[in-house]
């Protein structure tokens, strides 16, 4: 079960790079995501989850922006990738797990970047418009996140 909740966080990080990862270290900032004696627990400094917060404010602008590139170039889905592993590790700490959570992590954000991406692209169709469907993904990640990560 560990492994499949390590899975679906990271999965998120692949719509919004910084949202999932600020809000883990949230939930190890304030001891409801335990990562034990993992190395990881660096992840639960208030200052970190306080920075990652703004990056994800910001990237959440960002992506309104029209000059904004597709998040399946190299870069955002470097970046993307790299948050999943990080999420996934914290997620799979609690059961010890860590390793296989971020290589499990990895995966995910990548296959959560490329399906945000169609869902992303399919919304804004029927929608008419971008804004809309952006909107709808930011809201659907902060619950999904929040949802994923209280339950781990």
């Amino acid at each position: 079960m560990t492994l499949l909740l390590a899975a679906g966080a990271a999965f998120l990080c692949g719509s919004r790079t910084f949202a999932t990862l600020a809000l883990t270290c949230w939930f190890v900032s304030l001891g409801l995501v335990d990562v034990g004696d993992a190395p990881l627990k660096w992840l639960g400094a208030p200052a970190l989850a306080a920075i990652l917060s703004l990056l994800a404010f910001g990237e959440i602008y960002a992506d309104k922006q029209p000059q904004m590139k597709a998040r399946t170039r190299p870069p955002p889905l470097i970046a993307r990738m790299v948050s999943g592993a990080l999420v996934g590790a914290t997620v799979g700490a609690s059961s010890d797990l860590a390793l296989a959570g971020a290589a499990l992590g990895t995966a995910s954000a990548a296959l959560g970047t490329l399906a945000t991406f169609q869902v992303r692209r399919w919304l804004a169709e029927r929608l008419g418009r971008d804004l809309p469907a952006a909107i709808v993904e930011d809201v659907v990640v902060v619950a999904a996140s929040l949802a994923v990560l209280t339950a781990s």
